[in-house]
């Protein structure tokens, strides 16, 4: 299984790449790491960049600050940083036990 910090990367190098292979492909692979609402209680189903901030866990649950360098509009050429938070959880059973899944993504750095 992958690790907290394994599942921003992945997410973040889909979206890096957003429209590779077909047009919002890297935002149709974030989706698959989200947390399925009571995806404890489904019966079947398909499990499924640098990070400059320490991952913090406890039990079931991970933060992770990441920090990316954007332009604010496109066209633009000048990047500035962006720092966003991602809350994952640990499912504990059903079809997508034991996969770090994406909760919650909040601007800033909540990783403290």
């Amino acid at each position: 299984m992958l690790s907290p910090t394994a599942v921003v990367a992945a997410q973040l190098d889909a979206l890096q790449m957003n429209d590779w292979p077909d047009t919002d492909s890297g935002i149709r692979t974030a989706f698959l790491f989200s947390k399925p609402y009571d995806c404890e209680n489904m019966i079947a189903g398909r499990a499924i960049s640098n990070v400059v901030f320490p991952s913090s866990r406890s039990g079931n649950k991970a933060v992770q600050a990441i920090e990316v360098m954007a332009t604010q509009k496109k066209g633009e050429e000048i990047l500035r940083p962006y720092v966003f938070t991602f809350c994952l959880e640990r499912v504990d059973v059903g079809p997508y036990k034991g996969c770090w899944m994406t909760v919650g993504l909040r601007c800033g750095n909540y990783s403290k």
